[in-house]
C-alpha cells in the first residue's frame, strides 16, 4: 500500500484550532476580505507576544530582531539579513561554476566564512 502524500488538514486543525490555519484549506467560499482577516489574526498573535515581554530591552530586541515593521532599524537589520542570505547563496553557486574555478578556493572559502 503507497503512502498517502496529503496533508492531514482535520489532524493540523484540532492540533492548532487557530483561525490563521485557514489558508491550508482550499475553500471556494473565502473571499480576498478572509484573507486580510487571516493577516490581522497573526499581526495580534504578534503584538500579544510583544506585551508578554516584561523587561522593556528584552521587548525591544525581540521587536528589533523578530519584527521588520516595527521601527526603520528593524527593517534595515531585516533588510540586511536577507541581502546577506542572498548573497551568500550566489557565492555558493558561482563557486561551483567552471569559469570560476581560477580563482582560489581560499578566496572562496575567506567569503564564505566572512558570511557566516
Amino acid at each position: 500500500m503507497a503512502p498517502n502524500p496529503s496533508i492531514e488538514l482535520p489532524r493540523l486543525r484540532t492540533a492548532f484550532p487557530n483561525r490563521s490555519l485557514r489558508f491550508l484549506v482550499e475553500d471556494a467560499r473565502l473571499s480576498p476580505h478572509d484573507i486580510g482577516g487571516i493577516f490581522s489574526q497573526m499581526q495580534q498573535n504578534e503584538q500579544s507576544d510583544l506585551d508578554s515581554i516584561h523587561s522593556p530591552w528584552k521587548r525591544e530586541l525581540y521587536a528589533l530582531l523578530e519584527q521588520p515593521n516595527s521601527s526603520a532599524g528593524a527593517f534595515l537589520i531585516h533588510f540586511l539579513m536577507t541581502f546577506l542570505i542572498l548573497f551568500s547563496a550566489l557565492v555558493t553557486v558561482l563557486e561551483t561554476v567552471p569559469a570560476f574555478h581560477s580563482i582560489n578556493p581560499q578566496i572562496w572559502f575567506g567569503i564564505e566564512t566572512t558570511l557566516v
